[in-house]
């Protein structure tokens, strides 16, 4: 590692909640409510690791109810310490299950240092 690298802040915890834009598996939503959801996760998780970014998906998934449903997603990330991670990984995991609820959804994705939850 180099020297101006040792003198850098390092965050090496990585969260992720994927947003879907369907509700009730896989009815579309309008783009005002998926807009409104993603500066929800934005606005949480920012509050929390001090920055978030949003970026584009197309997410596949095969539901018992509807079969494959293929949706746009938008992978709302922060980074943070282990330290940090560990003091608000309930409060995501309890935001990923209050918007599940909201969405509809069988499940929503969680990912923690590259290991997927589905909530």
């Amino acid at each position: 590692m180099t020297a101006k690298l040792q003198n850098l802040i390092k965050l090496s915890s990585n969260i992720k909640l994927l947003v879907p834009s369907t509700v009730d598996v896989d009815l579309p939503v309008d783009d005002q409510e998926f807009n409104s959801e993603v500066d929800k996760a934005l606005t949480f998780l920012g509050e929390l690791f001090g920055g978030s970014t949003a970026s584009d998906a197309l997410g596949s998934w095969l539901s018992e109810s509807s079969g494959l449903v293929k949706e746009k997603v938008k992978v709302v990330e922060s980074y943070s310490t282990s330290d940090g991670l560990s003091e608000h990984i309930e409060r995501v995991v309890d935001y990923a299950v209050d918007m599940k609820k909201r969405l509809n959804q069988e499940s929503v994705g969680l990912i923690v240092n590259n290991e997927l939850y589905l909530v």
